[in-house]
Formats: structure tokens, C-alpha cells, sequence
């Protein structure tokens, strides 16, 4: 029987770096593959570079018999390859049945999908997945409103829909509890007996329950495959990476783990809140801009699992440690609006911490006002327009690249008077599209017309820039449409400018 993927001498170079190298690799119709690796080790370019995302310097890729390099990203998808990130990417104002309605009928779009009846034939396949996945009785409540693991089994259950014959999976249990491992490891297990699953993962205990075959990726190629009890007991993989000592100290690792669970505390790891850690970690252990981006990757690893905080603050023993561990849960809880679950655990840490009404006091008041000193080459209607606009990008729950440029773009070119504070606003402005705050929050704020259809034109701007907007970004923008109660011409007026300047 032919391979169902099948990678020959793969090299990927990015400025002289190779993240691929030499790669080779194959696996079977109907196999569960389960791929592990240090940071650094080319599993994400790996995945990249099937889906088309990326394209090879050297070498190919083939797809039951196809050369994929000759084909686009959404020609390789349509081939029947599926792709699940690690963040769950579903429409969270609709219900699972309509996002797995919706995935069944991609070529229609949103509007032709929920307004026309479903087919029987649909229904039943619906009807079917929602059984696989486990949300029968979840089935017709907003999908916001589920736990995180549901999610990571809804988004599975979308890509099923579009009948892929290879899902690509991205660290599946990330932060999910051991109950929602061991549930997504048996869902896993059970659609590899239709489907051919490749599983990226860092947890080695859910990699053991559901891998039979396993792939160590080490600088770019293939270090060894097996079982796992045959790569746990390989001395190169023990020596590259299950023997990898973390680079940071056990009570600095301790402060990073109490701050994924501040995170986790209303079940849902929002990428704000990954994203505060990460930056603000990265930069206070590591002095070098190499040294934290080599830093950040190894963090991100320690976010995956949401431990009780009465284990963690055991190893938290100095005062200033103590300090430390609450500023940035307060900053991690003040990226968004302050919810009753988050306030609880929030209320547990101080109490584990076991420090002064004083303490608190004068900790929450420094995170304050190094926020606010933060925005000091921005006044009134422009810490607005900002603030507008970071909650415009993360909308679809992460910030690209490209939108932060548009945002980046358009505020200096707005509020910087010379080259000096252009400089100033663009090595401020990124950490500031940190906060996330609802338009209803905001708006109110804008003084002025003029301010109104600034926020209105830079909005429409960011949604735009990644060319692919989503349900939740149109959602998220004409609830800023309503708020700002500008005149429908002039709406159609600022988007037909800003249509003509990205073209």
C-alpha cells in the first residue's frame, strides 16, 4: 500500500537558518503518528510545510502520490489535509452544531449555511460527529460558552467534517485537565481507525497513551522513531530532550507555573494573557533580545498544564519572590476584564501568599501605574483609538503580525510629529495591544466626530490586513459600527477609502 505522506531530503532555510534539514519521513493510511521534540526542533515549520503554509528550499512532499509543492495552501487543504492549531479557532457565537453545519459546507459561507435548511443527510453526519466528539448535550448552546477541552473536541469535530484523509493535530491538551487528556486522547485514538493523525505534543504521559509509533525531532531532521518505551530509552533522545534541564531556576519556573494557573482560572488560557506572560517573563530572565526568544519558546511548554496553586506556591519561599508572583498575576487578570472565577482564584493566591492587606495594596498600585506610564507619548482619544484597536485585532482570538503593522502604521502616521517619536510609539505601542477591552467599554470615551471616524477607519484597517476576515472580527466590528452611531454613507465612505489604500 502507498504512503499516505511521504517527505524526501526536506530542507527549509530562513535567512541561512535551517529549521528543516535533510528531513525524511512517511507514514501509513490509517496511522496515528505522534511527533515530540525540543523547542527549537522544526515541529511547527514540519507542519508548516505540509499544509503549504510554508514551501521547501529543498526536497519534496507528497500527498498519496502528489507533490505538494506545486499547490497553495488551500489547494493542499481541499486535497484532504486538515490542520488543528493549539488555540481553538471556532466561531464562539455560534453553537457546535452550527460550527460543525458550517464545516460541512465551507464552499457555502457563513450566511448560505445558517440560513437554509439542512439536508437530512447533513444532519445525520452532524448528528454523528457530535456523538464522536462527546457534545450531544452540548449541542445547541453557544460555543463560547464551553470549557476549554470542549473546544479542542468541537474544532476537532470541524476538521472531521470537511472529511480530510490526514488531520494534523497541534498539541491537542494544552491546558486541559487530566479528565479532558485522557477524553481527547481516546477521541484521538478513535478517529485514527478512519482517519491517518499526526499528533504534535510535549506531554509525555498522554503521548504514551495514545502513541504507537513515535517521531523525535531534533535541529531540523529526524533524530530516531519507535515505541515510546524504545525513545525514552534511546541515550540521544535522553541527552536532547527528555533529559533537557529547563534553563530557568525551580523558584522562577514556580512564579511562570502560578501565572499559567492565574491564567487558567476561568478555563480559558485567552492568548492575551500567553502573550503577557511570555513578554514579561522572557524579558525579566533573560538579558539578551536572543536569549528571549530562545526563553519564550522554552516558557510556552510550562503554560500547558494548569497545577493547583496550593502545590505551586510551596516553592515560592522569599518575600520578594511572594512580590513577584502577584504583580504579574494582577497584570495576567487586568489584561481583560476581571471575571467572578478569576477574582476567587485571584483572592486564594493573596491568601497563599499570605501577605498584607498592605502589601496587596501597594503591589496592585505599582502594576497600575506602570501600565498607565506605559502611554505617556499617547493622551485622551489616542489611548482610545489604541485601545479600540487592539480589542478590533484580537477579535478572532490571536493578533497577527500583519494587524499590529496596521495598527503600528496608522497611529504614527496619525501622532508621530518626526522620525524620533515614530521610533518612541512603535518600541511602546506592541506591549501595549496587550489589553484587551470591550468597544462598549471604550467608545463612550471618543470625544469627538473627528475621534469617532478615526476608530472606525483604523478598525476597518486592522480587519483587513490579515485578508481573511473571520465571523467573529465582522461580529466584533459592526458592534463597533453600532457604538460609534456614525452616518451609514460616511461608514461606506471611510471603507471605500481604506479599501483603496490597501489596493
Amino acid at each position: 500500500m502507498p504512503k499516505i505522506l511521504e517527505i524526501n531530503n526536506l530542507t527549509v532555510s530562513f535567512d541561512g537558518f535551517k529549521a528543516l534539514n535533510r528531513l525524511n519521513f512517511s507514514m501509513e493510511p490509517g496511522e496515528l503518528r505522534v511527533i515530540i521534540g525540543p523547542n527549537g526542533a522544526g515541529k511547527t515549520t514540519f507542519l508548516d510545510v505540509i499544509t503549504g503554509k510554508v514551501k521547501p528550499t529543498l526536497g519534496e512532499v507528497r500527498f498519496k502520490g502528489k507533490d505538494l509543492r506545486q499547490y497553495s495552501e488551500h489547494e493542499i487543504a481541499q486535497l484532504g489535509i486538515g490542520r488543528k492549531f493549539q488555540t481553538p479557532r471556532v466561531y464562539l457565537n455560534l453553537t457546535p452544531r452550527e460550527n460543525l453545519e458550517l464545516s460541512c459546507n465551507r464552499k457555502k459561507g457563513v450566511l448560505m449555511t445558517l440560513f437554509r435548511k439542512t439536508p437530512p443527510s447533513e444532519r445525520q453526519t452532524v448528528n454523528q460527529l457530535l456523538h464522536t466528539i462527546g457534545l450531544v448535550g452540548k449541542a445547541d448552546v453557544e460555543a463560547g460558552l464551553l470549557s476549554h477541552g470542549e473546544k479542542q473536541w468541537l474544532e476537532i469535530g470541524m476538521l472531521v467534517a470537511q472529511a480530510p484523509d490526514l488531520l494534523l493535530v497541534d498539541e491537542p491538551v494544552a491546558g486541559l485537565t487530566d479528565e479532558e487528556t485522557e477524553r481527547t486522547g481516546e477521541l484521538l485514538i478513535a478517529l485514527a481507525q478512519n482517519y491517518s493523525v499526526v499528533v504534535i505534543e510535549h506531554d509525555m504521559e498522554f503521548v504514551r497513551q495514545i502513541a504507537k509509533k513515535v517521531t523525535v525531532l531534533h535541529e531540523g531532521s529526524v533524530l530516531c522513531e519507535g515505541s515510546m518505551d524504545q525513545i525514552q530509552s534511546d541515550p540521544r533522545v535522553i541527552e536532547v530532550y527528555l533529559g533537557q534541564a529547563p534553563t530557568i531556576s525551580e523558584a522562577q519556573l514556580a512564579v511562570l507555573r502560578i501565572a499559567a494557573a492565574m491564567a487558567w482560572a476561568d478555563r480559558n488560557f485567552a492568548p492575551v494573557q500567553q502573550e503577557v506572560i511570555l513578554s514579561r517573563l522572557s524579558r525579566q530572565f533573560a538579558p539578551s533580545l536572543e536569549q528571549q526568544k530562545e526563553l519564550r519558546q522554552e516558557l510556552r511548554n510550562y503554560l500547558s498544564r494548569n497545577l493547583p496553586l496550593e502545590e505551586l506556591t510551596r516553592s515560592i519561599t522569599t518575600s520578594a519572590q511572594r512580590h513577584e508572583t502577584l504583580a504579574l498575576s494582577y497584570e495576567i487578570i487586568s489584561s481583560n476584564l476581571i471575571n467572578e472565577q478569576e477574582a476567587a482564584v485571584y483572592q486564594n493566591l493573596i491568601r497563599l501568599l499570605e501577605l498584607t492587606p498592605e502589601e496587596v495594596r501597594q503591589i496592585e498600585a505599582s502594576v497600575k501605574a506602570k501600565l498607565s506610564s506605559q502611554i505617556h507619548t499617547l493622551e485622551g482619544d489616542q489611548v482610545v483609538l489604541l485601545q479600540i484597536a487592539a480589542s478590533m485585532a484580537w477579535a478572532d482570538g490571536q493578533v497577527e503580525p500583519a494587524e499590529v503593522e496596521a495598527i503600528l502604521q496608522y497611529l504614527c502616521g496619525v501622532f508621530a510629529s518626526d522620525a524620533a517619536q515614530e521610533q518612541q510609539l512603535r518600541a511602546e505601542l506592541p506591549d501595549l495591544l496587550l489589553r484587551h477591552i470591550p468597544p462598549a467599554a471604550l467608545v463612550p470615551e471618543l470625544t469627538t466626530l473627528e475621534a469617532r471616524e478615526m476608530a472606525l477607519r483604523l478598525s476597518y484597517q486592522v480587519m483587513q490586513a490579515d485578508n481573511e476576515v473571520t465571523v467573529n472580527e465582522m461580529r466584533v466590528y459592526q458592534e463597533l459600527v453600532s457604538l460609534l452611531d456614525l452616518a451609514p454613507d460616511r461608514i461606506q465612505a471611510i471603507e471605500a477609502e481604506v479599501k483603496a489604500q490597501l489596493r
